[in-house]
């Protein structure tokens, strides 16, 4: 992926007159993608051409380091030590694992499912024999049986209180 290249000084301008304009009315957060649309057009006839992801990147940027936050939170040895026996168990986890994981390490459903899945490009890399050997054992199911079982068993872990997000 390659870096785009920074906005110009008239276009942080005009990001940072909409940002004041949208907490002056009560909005402290991201735009809604229609705005950053919007927005996008708008910028890149000051310059170079924006995207609507760009424009949200750099407001979340931007609201972060107002509040004095770190742009990225990283694990903690604990959870990655939990993240890892579970992986060296099952590259796929299923929900009832996915969910063990999420309550122990207090992590969201995203950043579990994140991190697996970097897990298993990285595997598929470094051994791709490896790899393969995991992800031949289905259970004799389908992708499509698979799936079902999977969307059953998160609606009924929302439906007992728990949080995915």
């Amino acid at each position: 992926m390659t870096r785009a290249e920074p906005f110009t000084e008239a276009q942080i301008a005009y990001l940072e007159r909409e940002m004041e304009t949208a907490q002056f009315f009560g909005q402290g957060q991201r735009p809604r993608k229609s705005r950053s649309c919007m927005t996008a057009i708008i910028l890149s006839e000051m310059g170079r051409e924006v995207t609507s992801q760009e424009v949200g990147r750099w407001y979340s940027a931007r609201l972060k380091a107002l509040a004095g936050e770190p742009r990225l939170k990283h694990k903690t040895p604990e959870q990655l030590a939990i993240l890892e026996a579970s992986f060296y168990e099952e590259i796929y986890p299923d929900v009832p694992e996915t969910i063990r994981v999420m309550e122990i390490t207090g992590l969201k459903r995203s950043q579990v499912a994140a991190w697996f899945c970097r897990q298993r490009k990285k595997l598929e890399e470094e051994d791709p024999d490896l790899f393969y050997s995991y992800t031949d054992n289905t259970g004799g199911l389908s992708p499509q049986e698979v799936a079902l079982r999977a969307k059953a068993q998160w609606s009924e872990y929302k439906r007992s209180g728990g949080d995915t997000s």
